[in-house]
């Protein structure tokens, strides 16, 4: 496999990934779920408001 191959695979699992944790988030959200995130080296939960008021621009339009 070539190097663009390479990355445009790379780039397309990224993609994925980051959209399945986009779509694990907004389930937390929905469910009323907290999560916990590493924020500044520090641990942080995050209520399901709070995810909302950080990531709800993100969390529109992952079907």
């Amino acid at each position: 496999m070539s190097n663009e191959e390479n990355k445009k695979l790379s780039e397309i699992i990224n993609d994925g990934v980051q959209k399945a944790v986009l779509k694990a988030v907004d389930r937390h959200r929905k469910l009323g779920q907290s999560i916990v995130i590493s924020e500044n080296g520090q641990i942080v939960i995050l209520s399901p408001q709070e995810i909302e008021q950080r990531y709800g621009h993100l969390l529109v339009d992952l079907e």
